[in-house]
C-alpha cells in the first residue's frame, strides 16, 4: 500500500499535514520535518536547491508528493510531468484566489526572504491575468518565531502585517508556518480576508492520486532530520496526538 509524502522544514508544513489528513483520513501519509536545514526561507538559491532535490528523492516511492512549504516551491517547474505528481503549495495559493476570490481591493503576500525575492508569486499572479494590486512583504523573524515557540510571536506578526498599506483587503499567508497564526490574524484583522490555505491543495491532492480504500496498521509516519523536544512538544500540540518522530540523515 503507498502513501502521500510531504515535506517542509519544520512545523508548518504540519499545518498542510494536518488539513490533508483531515481530508483523505483513510490514506498513508510521511511527513518530513528537515529541521537540519531550517530555516529555508534565508538561504541562497544554490543552497537550497540541493536540498529540494534530496527531498523530493526521498518519496520517489511515493504515490505523490507534496511541497508543504512555500520557499521550496519556489523549485518546482510545474509545467513539467512529474512522476510521483507533486503538488506546489504556490500553484494551489494562487488557483485558490484566482477560484474562490473575486472581490479583492489589494493582495498581501507575506512570505519569507527567499519566497519575496524570487517573485515567484509575482510570476504566477501575472500568468493568471490579476487587475489588482499586489504588495509583498519579508517576514523574516515570523518562521523562527513560530518554530521556537518564540513568547513574541503575536508581536512579531502584527509588525509585518503593519508594513502593508491601509488600502490591503485580503491577505495571502506565503510560508506554511504563518497558516499556524491563521485564525489569530483573521480574528485580530476582521477588515482583511486571509486566504484559505488549505481548500486547493487538499482538492489537488484528491483529485490526482489514486485513493485507499483502507489503512493497515499506522498510517502515519514521521521523519526529521533534527529531533528537538520543541519538535515533539509543538507538534503534539498541532496535530492533537503523541507523534512518533523518527530520526534520519538526508
Amino acid at each position: 500500500m503507498s502513501y502521500i509524502g510531504a515535506f517542509d522544514s519544520g512545523l508548518g508544513g504540519l499545518s498542510i499535514f494536518r488539513a490533508l489528513h483531515q481530508h483523505l483520513p483513510k490514506e498513508r501519509f510521511t511527513f518530513l520535518a528537515d529541521g537540519k536545514h531550517f530555516p529555508y526561507g534565508e538561504k541562497s538559491k544554490e543552497v537550497l536547491h540541493p536540498i529540494f532535490n534530496n527531498n523530493v528523492d526521498l518519496f520517489q516511492d511515493s504515490k505523490g508528493i507534496v511541497i508543504a512549504c512555500n520557499t521550496m516551491s519556489c523549485f518546482l517547474d510545474v509545467e513539467k510531468n512529474h512522476k510521483p505528481p507533486i503538488f506546489s503549495i504556490i500553484d494551489c495559493m494562487v488557483t485558490t484566489v484566482q477560484k474562490y476570490y473575486k472581490d479583492i481591493g489589494a493582495l498581501g503576500i507575506m512570505g519569507t526572504d527567499y519566497t519575496v525575492r524570487s517573485e515567484t508569486y509575482l510570476n504566477y499572479f501575472k500568468r493568471i491575468g490579476h487587475s489588482y494590486p499586489i504588495y509583498q512583504v519579508a517576514g523574516t523573524k515570523l518562521a523562527p518565531a513560530v518554530e521556537n515557540d518564540d513568547e513574541n510571536v503575536w508581536e512579531i506578526c502584527q509588525s509585518y502585517i503593519d508594513q502593508f498599506p491601509d488600502n490591503m483587503t485580503h491577505l495571502l499567508l506565503g510560508c506554511t508556518h504563518y497558516n499556524l497564526l491563521y485564525e489569530e490574524i483573521q480574528a485580530n484583522y476582521p477588515h482583511l480576508t486571509v486566504i484559505d490555505p488549505y481548500r486547493e491543495i487538499c482538492q489537488r491532492v484528491d483529485s490526482v492520486v489514486q485513493k485507499e480504500d483502507e489503512t493497515e496498521g499506522n498510517p502515519l509516519r514521521f521523519l526529521t532530520t533534527k529531533y528537538t523536544s520543541n519538535l515533539q512538544k509543538k507538534s503534539d500540540e498541532i496535530l492533537q496526538q503523541s507523534v512518533h518522530w523518527e530520526e534520519i540523515n538526508l
